[in-house]
């Protein structure tokens, strides 16, 4: 997951247009990576702004994140091969992960902290969030039990297979 971030942030720093493709679904939460989540938010805020961004104005908000933020940005461009072609895929399956991960996270706290009696309720609540869209994008109740049981003996996903080796 932390090459999708890097990815997709090294694809808004590349071409800054692909915020608009991807800021409808992708959240600084769907990032694990602090100084990702802080320079997609920064980015946001500019652009909503009509403020101009780029990766030496980026460079501002991760002071105090990363110790060379230049370094940093220079690696996520480095990571994307050089262009920005797949930044709004990756957002995609970034935000997906992130998603897959809430969903996880949330039903094993129920099943951890609940009394037994009150699982199916909470489980319910969790499904239905998930189906009006709340966890991410809509998808049916079947989808999230198969996706769930599947997890079970997975434990939670760390990463997202791309389909491209030097990426995963």
């Amino acid at each position: 997951k932390n090459s999708l971030e890097t990815s997709v942030i090294g694809s808004i720093l590349i071409e800054p247009r692909i915020l608009r493709d991807i800021m409808g679904f992708l959240t600084s939460s769907d990032f694990d990576l602090k100084a990702c989540a802080a320079v997609y938010s920064f980015a946001i805020s500019k652009v909503n702004n009509g403020e101009p961004f780029d990766a030496v104005i980026a460079t501002e908000c991760l002071h105090g994140i990363v110790e060379r933020p230049a370094e940093y940005l220079a690696e996520c461009m480095t990571r994307t091969g050089g262009t920005y072609v797949n930044g709004a895929s990756h957002a995609e399956l970034l935000h997906q992960a992130a998603d897959s991960i809430r969903l996880y996270e949330g039903v094993q706290a129920i099943l951890n902290e609940m009394e037994p009696k009150e699982i199916p309720t909470e489980l319910i609540k969790i499904a239905q969030e998930a189906m009006r869209g709340k966890l991410g994008k809509r998808r049916t109740l079947y989808e999230l039990l198969n996706q769930y049981y599947e997890s079970l003996n997975e434990g939670p996903p760390e990463r997202t297979n791309t389909g491209f080796q030097k990426l995963d």
